[in-house]
């Protein structure tokens, strides 16, 4: 599992959604364990000497590896979550250009949002490792997989390390479209979401 998780580290490094030491990533290996980028570390070329295995009863590393500052969050989400076995905090340019802006704007400008992505939440600015950010991520509804922070950057979660890759690469993919349209966006309304759901069934 290590090399895998290096291997999508670096995938996020080559898809831009990250800045020198500014992501952090995460994966669960069990019900008590999760694997945790470490602090000041640079996932786009992290290596397994960067990696911290932490328990997720007491959030302390077992080998020795101090994890990024973000831990607190990840292990809110994990032990909230089971569902969710993967978590990347990225920084990509555009959508990082959106968390900043004064509105929230519609992302389903993309096939892709509605199908693999799905709702996006927006938190306000809460400090990075706080315990206000912990509790923030507490009360996300159950069906969001996707998270804007105001100021800050956003929180991708999925069972897979691929899926959430996946996800922050469309993601970032939407938001650059809404920005080089600008007021001229077009966004998919609701009979086409719809039909979209009836496209993802018949393909399960």
């Amino acid at each position: 599992m290590i090399d895998e998780f290096i291997h999508w580290a670096h995938a996020a490094g080559a898809y831009k959604l990250i800045q020198c030491s500014s992501g952090n990533l995460s994966q669960r290996l069990d019900n008590n364990t999760m694997l945790v980028s470490g602090t000041g570390s640079w996932l786009s070329t992290i290596r397994r000497g960067q990696i911290s295995v932490v328990d997720m009863k007491d959030g302390k590393s077992t080998n020795g590896i101090r994890p990024t500052g973000e831990l607190p969050m990840h292990l809110e989400i994990m032990r909230q979550r089971k569902e969710i076995n993967t978590i990347l905090h990225f920084q990509s340019e555009a959508a990082t250009s959106l968390c900043c802006a004064d509105y929230i704007p519609d992302y389903n400008v993309i096939i892709e949002v509605p199908l693999y992505v799905g709702k996006v939440a927006t938190l306000p600015y809460l400090p990075p490792g706080s315990s206000e950010l912990v509790q923030a991520v507490r009360h996300l509804p159950i069906d969001i997989r996707m998270v804007q922070l105001r100021n800050h950057g956003q929180i991708a979660m999925g069972s897979s390390l691929m899926e959430v890759i996946q996800m922050a690469v469309f993601f970032e993919l939407a938001c650059k479209v809404i920005i080089n349209n600008a007021d001229q966006v077009i966004t998919l309304d609701n009979d086409q979401m719809e039909g979209l759901k009836t496209y993802a069934a018949g393909r399960k």
